[in-house]
């Protein structure tokens, strides 16, 4: 599976994953405590397993990123200057 393929299927998930989280802290009092814990601690570390995989996929965007802030505030090797 390609780069492209696997964020197609990656970033759905992070969404759902994410509305799971909002919507499970939202209603956190309406829903049994069993339930919360599977629904909200679960799907909390799922999560992070998905937005690590999401990091990966998107690498070399973060690192260009990165490189052109620090260029363009003119640091050097870690150095401002």
């Amino acid at each position: 599976m390609n780069k492209n393929r696997a964020l197609k299927v990656v970033n759905p998930v992070l969404l759902v994953l994410f509305l799971n989280q909002a919507i499970t802290g939202f209603l956190h009092e309406a829903i049994p405590h069993e339930t919360y814990e599977v629904l909200h601690g679960g799907g909390g570390v799922a999560m992070v397993v998905v937005v690590v995989v999401h990091l990966l996929l998107n690498w070399s965007w973060v690192v260009n990123v990165l490189l052109k802030r620090r260029k363009s505030t003119g640091e050097v090797d870690g150095q401002s200057g």
